[in-house]
């Protein structure tokens, strides 16, 4: 079982979006936190369950949420790359992930 390191551009965009929710329902960010939370343990158990997304880059989305958990596997670490908004372009998301590497 891979160790998940939460990289510090994920940790903005997971703070970012968790403050954007307490500001309107604390219950929606606790919900939020809980579920985040549970697509880690699953990614730690099967990181293979999500598909390839560009390269080495795998993405997870997460279920009732328009997020997208971008991550790559080396050796026994899974690194959380980005937490990103699924409606934005596709550009846009290949463009962050491109200045990761």
């Amino acid at each position: 079982m891979p160790t998940i390191v939460i990289l510090a551009g994920a940790e903005n965009d997971t703070l970012t979006i968790f403050a954007k929710l307490e500001a309107r329902d604390s219950d929606a960010a606790d919900e939020f936190y809980h579920h985040f939370d549970a697509v880690l343990q699953q990614l730690s158990q099967h990181p293979e369950s999500a598909p390839a997304f560009a390269g080495r880059i795998r993405r997870l989305v997460m279920h009732g949420y328009p997020l997208g958990v971008f991550f790559t596997v080396e050796g026994e670490r899974l690194f959380v790359q980005a937490v990103l908004d699924l409606r934005q372009s596709p550009e846009s998301i290949l463009r962050r992930l491109d200045d990761l590497f």
